[in-house]
């Protein structure tokens, strides 16, 4: 009996620790701003270098005086007081304290440069106007598009996918210092590390599945060109007997995996149109090996994720196929690889020459997609090097 008291109290001592922070070190080189794939950016610091990842996910209690005392003082000046009022006591609050506790973090460690995969938070941007010697480097993430952009960002530096994001982005009301086109830094990971794939597959496609999130108009409308897209690529598949898989976008059991509107999972929604006629590859939790996937095929096609660009960066052959009324949630993608339902008829057609055009170029765009991989690794270390 006293054992089993014992070993829970252990248990709730261990889960105490990881919520109450007792303590903050002297001082930092980096701030990695979120704990989620902070490693990616670990790999490319000198290990001389001290970091503190300053986390976002979940709920944290910094049990300092100092800190305390300072994040009281920064919610109580007036400005900020005053945007509490304006945007409200209960939204405004909460999101001006946490705006004061991370000030109060990163003036108490005093880092060269802080880092982040979250570009599209307004936070880091307030928090990069209050620190005029220090760089903040947002990472691009994922595509920012104006349908899905609620609120403009501010970014004192911002390493993106591609030339065009930042003059997008601003026009859309965000403000950009400064902007670098470096490719997608999780792509570039994995790519550069692959082997050849002498024998591909033909077809790989990337399920978008919304998951279990607020079905507004944006939602149906996804959801309504999303099936119709899946409905032709199955017929299509059938047809030219494709060798084809489906990699999914939830891990199963998470709370996207299922949406109650529809009573259905992801896997059976792709099940139910596809039969047996498509692999179904996981997603891992980092997502990381969907760009192993689009390596080992011919052709990736979706409706729409970023992915299909990332991967187009790096020279392999990807499309997206546009099965709504109209463009305006393709509009922001390179043109050369959107393909609309209106020219359902060139579809296979484009497909079939994207296929074979992938098995004839082979080691070329193999060759290609690591020498871009690696430059995008050469140029996000040369930005962050502090030696």
């Amino acid at each position: 009996m006293f054992t089993k008291i014992y070993k829970k109290i252990k248990g709730l001592y261990k889960k105490l620790n990881k919520i109450f922070i007792y303590k903050l070190p002297e001082k930092c080189d980096y701030i990695i701003y979120d704990e989620i794939r902070n490693y990616v950016f670990k790999e490319s610091i000198s290990p001389l270098r001290k970091i503190f990842i300053l986390r976002n996910r979940g709920l944290y209690f910094y049990l300092i005086p100092s800190v305390l005392l300072k994040t009281f003082i920064n919610i109580c000046r007036k400005k900020i007081f005053f945007l509490i009022l304006v945007d409200g006591f209960k939204n405004g609050f909460l999101r001006y304290l946490v705006d004061a506790l991370h000030e109060t973090i990163i003036s108490e460690l005093r880092p060269k440069i802080v880092i982040t995969f979250i570009d599209n938070n307004p936070r880091f941007g307030r928090l990069s106007e209050k620190f005029k010697g220090i760089k903040f480097i947002a990472v691009q993430n994922g595509c920012r598009s104006r349908w899905d952009t609620k609120e403009p960002c501010i970014h004192n530096i911002y390493l993106t996918f591609t030339n065009q994001e930042s003059i997008r982005l601003n026009k859309l009301g965000w403000l950009i210092n400064k902007s670098k086109s470096i490719g997608s830094l999780n792509a570039a990971r994995v790519f550069s590390s692959l082997k050849r794939k002498k024998v591909k597959r033909d077809l790989l496609i990337i399920s978008t599945w919304r998951g279990d999130i607020e079905i507004d108009d944006h939602y149906k409308n996804h959801f309504k060109a999303n099936k119709e897209m899946h409905i032709f690529l199955s017929k299509l598949i059938y047809k030219e007997k494709y060798n084809a898989a489906i990699i999914l976008r939830e891990q199963k059991g998470n709370k996207h995996w299922f949406v109650k509107e529809f009573g259905m999972n992801e896997e059976e929604f792709h099940k139910n149109i596809y039969g047996d006629q498509c692999k179904i590859i996981e997603n891992q939790f980092t997502g990381e090996n969907v760009y192993k996937e689009i390596n080992d095929s011919n052709l990736s096609v979706a409706f729409l994720t970023s992915v299909i660009l990332e991967g187009h960066i790096y020279g392999h052959n990807c499309l997206y196929l546009n099965f709504h009324d109209d463009n305006f949630y393709h509009d922001d993608f390179p043109k050369e690889i959107v393909i609309s339902k209106k020219d359902k008829i060139l579809i296979p057609l484009r497909m079939k020459e994207m296929i074979n055009d992938s098995k004839n170029r082979n080691n070329e765009i193999y060759s290609i997609s690591k020498a871009r991989a690696k430059n995008t690794i050469y140029k996000f270390k040369k930005e962050i090097n502090l030696d």
